[in-house]
């Protein structure tokens, strides 16, 4: 007598670019287990009921902010990701599932499934299917996608130092940072030379 999946969510305003933890799954059924997070904007109106019980309006239901199901809607969808796995091999894996963004606006609501079974196709889901986890968290990045000076790309994963024997000139330089939300700031030492 499900009533229809997920609806409503968290107030939530930041922007993650991954969600990570740890799990473990027997891969006994063969059925997937789930790790989806939405955030969205507004409000999404739709219907939602189960095989025994009339449908009945609800707000924000997870079909309805997936595109899965028809909705009245106001509402923008920001991020999403949903990865699917049937097997960690018995033992606990971290995996970590990047977070897509549709758009550069930030979002007001949020919510996180975990599922052991599978979420979207009831139908499928079996007796016996076990999903264990641990340290769930969001993942911010704090480095650069890219740091050029004068053409040239110098990012390296880990570097965080870079000797670059030129005068310095800011209108070679360009960098962006990887993670959604975050925000880079700079300043040069022309005593030190030192570019932070």
């Amino acid at each position: 007598n499900c009533d229809g999946g997920t609806y409503g969510g968290v107030q939530f305003k930041n922007k993650p670019d991954a969600i990570k933890g740890r799990f473990k799954r027997e891969d006994t059924t063969g059925e997937n287990s789930h790790i989806i997070v939405y955030m969205w904007n507004g409000t999404y109106g739709s219907n939602v009921g189960n095989k025994n019980s009339a449908s009945q309006p609800r707000d924000n239901v997870d079909r309805a902010i997936f595109g899965k199901t028809s909705a009245t809607q106001n509402g923008t969808l920001v991020a999403k990701c949903d990865y699917a796995f049937s097997s960690t091999g018995g033992d606990w894996q971290e995996i970590v599932v990047p977070i897509e963004y549709d758009n550069n606006i930030s979002p007001e609501m949020m919510n996180v499934i975990i599922s052991g079974g599978d979420y979207w196709t009831r139908d499928n889901m079996k007796d016996g299917t076990i999903l264990y986890a641990d340290d769930v968290q969001f993942v911010y990045y704090s480095d650069l996608s890219y740091l050029n000076y004068d053409g040239v790309d110098y990012l390296k994963s880990g570097q965080t130092n870079y000797t670059i024997n030129k005068e310095y000139d800011e209108s070679k330089l360009s960098f962006a940072p990887k993670g959604k939300g975050a925000t880079v700031e700079k300043s040069y030492d022309a005593n030190s030379k030192v570019l932070t």
